[in-house]
């Protein structure tokens, strides 16, 4: 699931939560960004790839 968390000046910022196929019960945390006045407006830019226990998780929810 990818998200718009920020959008301003041609800039946006997507989060994205998917299951993580290699671990049974993580899921990745993914932050990307998009240019929409660069050469190519539809590429988007991985910032921040984090693989996520159920704990880990937890432990976000609770501080978020």
């Amino acid at each position: 699931m990818k998200k718009l968390v920020v959008e301003n000046d041609g800039f946006r910022l997507f989060a994205e939560l998917n299951d993580y196929l290699r671990s049974n019960g993580n899921l990745e945390l993914k932050f990307s960004t998009q240019w929409l006045d660069a050469k190519n407006p539809e590429e988007f830019q991985t910032k921040f790839r984090l693989i996520l226990t159920p704990e880990q998780r937890k432990i976000l929810k609770d501080l978020l």
